[in-house]
């Protein structure tokens, strides 16, 4: 398998109960979800196995749903499978040991091993000889321009880089983890003379170890958007018609946050009612 988004993007089509039908979802997946989805599916348990894959009925459910994470993918060596013990090494290829027909002699580019990172918006892979490649995939979708290395994307590949790492030895929850990012909703109410209190402003707030990485943020409330941040501190400020009123469930700010790689999450706080 090649890196490149004809070998590795194929479409995952569902059809069953309780999945939409002609729906179109754009969430980045992975055959590593499909046990999660089939076993969520079955409401049954997956007991002691270790997962890395997450289920994706949630998104079935909630097309608009985002997790934010990150995809592995990578084509290492295999090693020893004729003795029955097969194990991945991290080799350069080589000798060729691939899929191509060329095992046993001189190694070729589809032999190459490598690990890579796949967000949204980019590609990022290391290859085991040392070779690096970035692609830009809102700018450069057919991958002709190699642009690791390149100043005005160091920042960005040293963070995809460090990721990688992470996702090469990662097992289970690990796999799947989001930004690092918290939505804070605070409000500030006023006491009527009646005794009941009447909320009058709400503020709502993005922050956390990943906001560096965000490039915009999108308030919701009642189902609107209100409000849209661009430059840190990615904040909102908004009255009480915007949210509604605190009836038997408060209302709920949504930030959906737009992260610099094309990553999207989405955070939701329901609004607290403090009065003075």
């Amino acid at each position: 398998m090649l890196l490149y988004e004809p070998s590795i993007r194929v479409p995952l089509i569902v059809r069953g109960p309780g999945i939409p039908a002609g729906a179109h979802m754009d969430q980045l997946a992975a055959n590593i979800d499909l046990a999660p989805t089939i076993l969520d599916l079955a409401h049954a348990k997956h007991g002691h196995a270790v997962l890395d894959g997450r289920s994706l009925v949630p998104f079935f459910r909630h097309p608009w749903r985002e997790s934010g994470r990150d995809l592995l993918i990578e084509r290492p060596n295999e090693i020893g499978a004729s003795s029955g013990s097969s194990h991945h090494v991290w080799t350069n290829g080589e000798t060729g040991n691939g899929d191509n027909g060329n095992q046993g002699r001189p190694g070729t580019p589809f032999d190459r091993a490598y690990a890579a990172i796949r967000t949204p918006r980019f590609v990022y892979a290391e290859y085991a000889s040392g070779a690096k490649e970035l692609y830009d995939l809102w700018h450069d979708p057919q991958e002709l321009q190699n642009i690791a290395g390149r100043r005005a994307y160091s920042a960005i590949q040293q963070e995809l880089s460090h990721r990688l790492a992470r996702l090469r030895t990662c097992r289970g929850a690990v796999c799947r983890e989001e930004p690092d990012v918290r939505l804070t909703v605070t409000s500030i109410g006023r006491r009527e003379s009646s005794g009941r209190c009447d909320l009058s402003r709400v503020r709502a707030l993005v922050n956390g170890h990943d906001s560096r990485w965000v490039k915009s943020v999108r308030f919701f409330a009642a189902g609107r958007l209100r409000s849209l941040a661009t430059t840190a501190p990615f904040t909102a400020s908004f009255g009480r018609a915007a949210v509604g009123t605190h009836g038997k469930n408060a209302p709920r700010v949504r930030a959906r946050i737009l992260f610099v790689d094309g990553r999207r999450l989405d955070r939701v706080r329901p609004v607290p009612l403090v009065c003075r």
